[in-house]
């Protein structure tokens, strides 16, 4: 596993092959492979890991909420950014909106975890296949809704203008000294 291993800072898999993208419902790929006598292959997922991370790191209330309650994620955001009303973010529920509106949260699921990233409305206007205007509108709603998101992220750019790098909140550097040059060399593109 490798922290660094893309540009956006996601987590990605050594030796070229990315083991994270196998796809999930075909396992003729999986069966390939094979573990020495003795050993054994194991596959495991941390549920909603990268949210999870953007929930601690931020400290946002709203998403801490999300996992203090035991709730969806994508529904519950899809539901305040989206203006849902009759459904519900608890997998528990009947009216689960993943059950009765999965593609609500399909959309959701694709600015919680693009916007962190760095994905503007532009991409996010792409991806799920709406105008700009629309996209800006999704993503400006998503951020009034978790505030604390938008401060920790403005602060992690402000910083990576600034001085080059950002700081984990354990105090690990990731350099980017190429981004103070680029900013003074094209201003704020966002």
């Amino acid at each position: 596993m490798l922290q660094f291993g893309t540009t956006s800072g996601r987590y990605s898999c050594a030796g070229g092959l990315n083991l994270q993208t196998l796809p999930r419902n075909d396992t003729r790929i999986k069966r390939g492979f094979i573990a020495p006598p003795g050993y054994k292959v194991v596959n495991a997922d941390f549920s909603s890991l990268e949210p999870r991370i953007f929930s601690w790191v931020s400290e946002d209330p709203g998403l801490k909420r999300v996992w203090q309650e035991g709730l969806d994620l994508y529904s519950d955001i899809a539901i305040n950014v989206f203006g849902l009303e009759g459904v519900s973010a608890n997998p528990d529920d009947e009216n689960f909106l993943k059950k009765v509106a999965p593609e609500w949260r399909d959309k959701a699921k694709v600015f919680t975890l693009a916007v962190p990233y760095g994905a503007n409305e532009w991409r996010i206007a792409q991806i799920l296949k709406v105008d700009v205007k629309e996209a800006k509108n999704i993503i400006a709603k998503y951020l009034d809704t978790y505030p604390m998101l938008r401060e920790y992220m403005y602060r992690q750019e402000d910083m990576a203008i600034e001085e080059g790098r950002v700081l984990t909140k354990f105090g690990r550097v990731r350099h980017l000294s190429e981004v103070p040059d680029l900013y003074d060399k094209y201003g704020d593109i966002l």
